[in-house]
Parts: structure tokens; C-alpha cells; sequence
């Protein structure tokens, strides 16, 4: 399993890292659009929808959605979409907390339009990352922090993982692993700051916070998914990543990371965070 892992990534990795610094931003959008519409196609799958009419359906909705708010969009409009999904995210890790089990979320047409403008969002705010003044940067950063942060959960909750983290919804999670990814994902923001020249005491302690809020908000993208399969009777949202399970088991961590990093990034900091196209 491990080696698979292993073997995906190191196939994958370099393939998005080439759209990401290569790529205009129109084809860089094209790129991030098509894991997230196989997601799509996975998502719906987890709520039995079998035939694929439905299924093409409901990716063409998304399809449109993306792109009217991808045209008409403005910093206000994106302003808004990024703080409202940044505190519905927020929102549901307490809710995660509290309702280990889901009841009303597990019905298809709740859970099926959620999880569609769950996708469109994100596709948005990489669209909007990528965009900005040294955007490259921006972006690959963003990936670093949740590549490393799910290597060092792995890696430290397999060899010291004691405490369950959410047993009742993903039983391999611990709270070790927990602590180290998160504690990896701050080393990746302070070495980043450095990197990207800056110096400043608080500048660095900025770069490590962010990093740190962005690894504990993608563990939220991570159970919600969990209870969702776990909620909908399946172990994998599908078979396409050899040792990873399905897309979807692949990026539910950026869904829930790509809005909160972009609000933080382009609205909240954006004086200390346009240094990075210098």
C-alpha cells in the first residue's frame, strides 16, 4: 500500500507542478477543473447514482455554475464566496465535534448540491491564487502545506498513533498524527517565509500561523469526507489512484484548505503576502 502511495505520488506530483509554474492561467484553470470533475463524477457515485445521465448531469450544473461565477466574478464576489465557505468550514469541524454520525446530510440532493459547490469553490479560489501577483508561488505553497502536513500525520500516526482523533468516523486518524502533520505544515510555512526572503520576526511567525490554520482547517475537509462515505456505507469514493483510493480521497484536505488560504492570502494579508511576487 505504502509503495503504491508512493508511486502515484511521485507520478502525479510533477505533473501538477508543471501546470502550476508553466502553464498560463487559462490552461493552469483547465488543469485544476478536470481531477475536480472525475471528483464530481466520484461524489455522486458515493449516493448510488449509477446511471450516467444523471451523473453528466450533474457535472455539466457545475460545469456552468464554475464558469458564471468564473466570468462574472470580482473581488467582491470572491471576497464573499471565500468567507463565507472559509466559515462554513469552520463551522463544521465543531459540528463534526458534536454529530459524529450524520442524519439529514446522508440524503442524496442535500448532500449531492453541497458537495458541488464544495468542488466549485475550490476550483475558484486555485482559479484566484493563481492569478495573483506571484501566484505560482502562492499556489505551490498552498499544495506544500497540505502535501507535507498528510505526510507527517501518515508517517507519525503510524508510529506513535495512540489516541483516536474521531473514532467514529475515520478510526485510522490519531491525535498524534493530528499534532504532527500540523507540526509538519508549520515548518513549511516558516521555511517557505525564509525562502521567499523574508526576514521580519513577525513576518515569519505570519507565514508559520498561516500554515498552521490551513493543515487544522484541511483535517475538517478530511472527516467530512470520511463521514460521508462512512455515512453512505463506502471505504474509498472510488478506485482510480492506485494505493490512494479515488480522487476525491485525494483532495477532500484542499477543499476545505483552498478557501481558507485564499481568504487569508488575498483579503486578510495582503500587504505581507504581495512580497511574495518580488
Amino acid at each position: 500500500m505504502l509503495r503504491q502511495r508512493l508511486l502515484t505520488a511521485f507520478i502525479l506530483a510533477p505533473l501538477l507542478l508543471i501546470g502550476v509554474f508553466f502553464f498560463s492561467e487559462a490552461w493552469f484553470a483547465a488543469l485544476i477543473a478536470f481531477p475536480l470533475l472525475l471528483a464530481a463524477w466520484e461524489w455522486s457515485g458515493l449516493y448510488e447514482i449509477k446511471h450516467p445521465a444523471p451523473r453528466i448531469a450533474l457535472i455539466i450544473l457545475g460545469v456552468v455554475g464554475a464558469l458564471v461565477l468564473y466570468i462574472g466574478n470580482s473581488d467582491d464576489v470572491l471576497l464573499w464566496i471565500l468567507g463565507l465557505s472559509s466559515l462554513v468550514w469552520s463551522g463544521l469541524f465543531i459540528d463534526l465535534l458534536n454529530r459524529p454520525v450524520l442524519a439529514n446530510f446522508g440524503q442524496r440532493w442535500i448532500g449531492l448540491t453541497v458537495g458541488t459547490i464544495g468542488l466549485i469553490v475550490a476550483w475558484l479560489s486555485f482559479t484566484a491564487l493563481r492569478q495573483a501577483e506571484g501566484g505560482e508561488k502562492l499556489v505551490f505553497i498552498l499544495l506544500a502545506i497540505i502535501w507535507v502536513a498528510d505526510s507527517g500525520a501518515y508517517f507519525i500516526g503510524k508510529r506513535w498513533g495512540r489516541r483516536r482523533l474521531a473514532p467514529l468516523i475515520s478510526p485510522g486518524k490519531s491525535i498524534e498524527g493530528l499534532i504532527g502533520g500540523i507540526g509538519s505544515a508549520a515548518l513549511v510555512g516558516f521555511v517557505a517565509a525564509l525562502l521567499l526572503g523574508f526576514r521580519d520576526v513577525i513576518e515569519v511567525v505570519t507565514w508559520t500561523v498561516v500554515a498552521i490554520l490551513v493543515s487544522s482547517i484541511s483535517v475538517v475537509g478530511d472527516l467530512a469526507q470520511s463521514r460521508i462515505k462512512r455515512r453512505c456505507g463506502k471505504k474509498d469514493s472510488g478506485t482510480l489512484l492506485p494505493g490512494h483510493g479515488g480522487i476525491l480521497d485525494r483532495i477532500d484536505s484542499l477543499l476545505a484548505a483552498a478557501p481558507v488560504y485564499g481568504l487569508l492570502v488575498l483579503y486578510v494579508l495582503p500587504q505581507l503576502f504581495a512580497g511574495v511576487s518580488g
